[in-house]
């Protein structure tokens, strides 16, 4: 156990021992020290091996997983740069993956569709957000036709880009502007829909998208390639 990193050695050491005791094996990542002094990432699978009742031996293997721990850490640290960036936003803005599930959103996001606010939170599918801000009268042109409503909510988040002006039960009027980000080098597939002025790297932003949202469209794709 001895070319285990200092912290990695009491973990290693109590999986061995819970594994005499109880049985059962470990797989482990625990970082290690290598003969040449070099430091790597190791998944660490064993067991304990017994014969009438008593250990007799241990078994188990290492991989190397050192790259793929760098790039899990290089993914962690660009959404955590989003997530700063989106939220020092003044603009609402949301992300969902190509599943419709939502991936992260800023305050301001939320402080927009109070009757929903809570149902924001990772993993959340579009349309429930949707169905449930319409069944409580987040939205003015659901009232009476709820269905109609989600349905034609839903087609148009599916589109490749939208503008649409809405408005709310509680008399606001908000321009609604949903693009498909292609070309960005970030963590996980996207959508970005919602009062974000756009992201002139889809392609495909609409004739009528004002000019302020283009502008800052392309500062926005440039700084999340950046």
């Amino acid at each position: 156990m001895s070319y285990y990193a200092p912290e990695a050695q009491p973990l290693i050491r109590q999986a061995v021992q819970t594994s005499v005791a109880t049985g059962t094996g470990w797989d482990l990542e625990l970082r290690l020290v290598t003969a040449t002094g070099r430091s790597i990432w190791v998944r660490a699978v064993g067991e304990v091996e017994f014969v009438d009742g008593r250990a007799v031996r241990l078994l188990g293997a290492f991989q190397d997983i050192t790259e793929s721990r760098h790039a899990k850490a290089e993914v962690q640290r660009a959404g955590a740069l989003l997530r700063g960036s989106i939220d020092a936003l003044d603009d609402a803005y949301a992300l969902f993956d190509t599943d419709d599930r939502m991936v992260l959103c800023n305050q301001r996001y939320r402080e927009l569709y109070p009757l929903c606010a809570e149902l924001m939170v990772p993993g959340a599918h579009f349309e429930d957000i949707v169905r449930i801000g319409a069944e409580r009268g987040q939205f003015a042109g659901a009232i009476g036709r709820v269905d109609a409503f989600v349905a034609e909510r839903v087609a148009a988040h599916h589109q490749p880009s939208s503008l649409v002006t809405r408005r709310l039960g509680d008399g606001r009027t908000l321009d609604e502007f949903k693009a498909i980000m292609v070309g960005l080098n970030l963590p996980f597939p996207k959508f970005i829909d919602y009062a974000v002025p756009g992201n002139l790297l889809c392609g495909q932003c609409p004739d009528n998208l004002p000019e302020r949202m283009r502008e800052y469209c392309e500062s926005m794709g440039e700084s999340l390639q950046g």
